[in-house]
């Protein structure tokens, strides 16, 4: 739907879950409006209020280097907790 790579993370301390984005050069501004949107539609159907936060992360996600499409959450966590 958005063409963008994504990961679901804990924030420091678990406090909330964040989603990071793989940077895939489109307008950040634009697509973060749009994720937003999309999370307040989801929340509304499922009857839930999830805080959510998306932050974009500036190069390629690192990967399992025996599985590609598999993302090391555990660094993008790490990343986001040194932010």
């Amino acid at each position: 739907m958005f063409d963008i790579r994504t990961a679901l993370v804990n924030g420091p301390n678990n406090s909330k879950a964040f989603i990071i984005v793989e940077n895939n050069n489109h307008n950040w501004e634009i697509l973060e409006d749009k994720l937003n949107k999309s999370i307040s539609k989801l929340c509304k159907l499922i009857g839930e209020n999830i805080d959510f936060s998306f932050i974009l992360f500036g190069e390629s996600f690192p990967v399992d280097s025996g599985h590609q499409a598999k993302i090391r959450r555990d660094e993008l966590s790490y990343w986001l907790c040194n932010q």
